[in-house]
């Protein structure tokens, strides 16, 4: 594990993020830093443990990628996207904790079925949702899109991510 320095996720406010080497069940994460997972490959129960004792110290987790089954061992709750073509999304009316972030340009193939904690939301639903486990919290993307390298420069997305 290195320290990776810091990062603005999330309506430009300022976090501690370690880089890790190993697997999350292997590693010791701190809960004042921010986790970043996209596109996880063979997340173990023991990966799924950690992160969740993580969230529940009050860390949090930017999460990009397919239906996380691990999170369902986390909270409870068991999340599931339905394919759509997204070429960007708003952030909903009221929605706070994101400054001055209001939409946001995405590549992605598929949608959260949820209307619960919506961040970003898209024609077909939402892209973004966040959700509080424990003292900490959880925002999770349908699609790692809107913080990839060629779209940071697009609408409001370098300040999102």
């Amino acid at each position: 594990m290195s320290d990776g320095g810091a990062a603005a996720p999330l309506g430009g406010v300022w976090h501690r993020f370690l880089s890790l080497r190993d697997p999350p069940g292997e590693a010791e994460l701190a809960p004042e830093s921010t986790l970043v997972v996209f596109d996880p490959v063979g997340l173990t129960a023991e990966d799924a443990d950690a992160i969740g004792s993580f969230l529940r110290d009050g860390g949090r987790l930017l999460y990009a990628g397919d239906e996380p089954a691990w999170y369902a061992r986390v909270s409870g709750e068991r999340l599931r996207q339905e394919p759509a073509r997204v070429a960007s999304a708003r952030v909903p009316p009221g929605t706070e904790g994101l400054g001055e972030v209001r939409r946001v340009v995405a590549a992605a193939d598929g949608v959260w079925e949820s209307d619960e904690g919506v961040l970003l939301e898209a024609e077909d639903g939402p892209i973004a949702l966040r959700r509080s486990v424990g003292r900490g919290e959880a925002v999770l993307l349908s699609d790692a899109s809107p913080l990839q390298n060629a779209l940071l420069p697009a609408a409001d997305n370098a300040a999102f991510g």
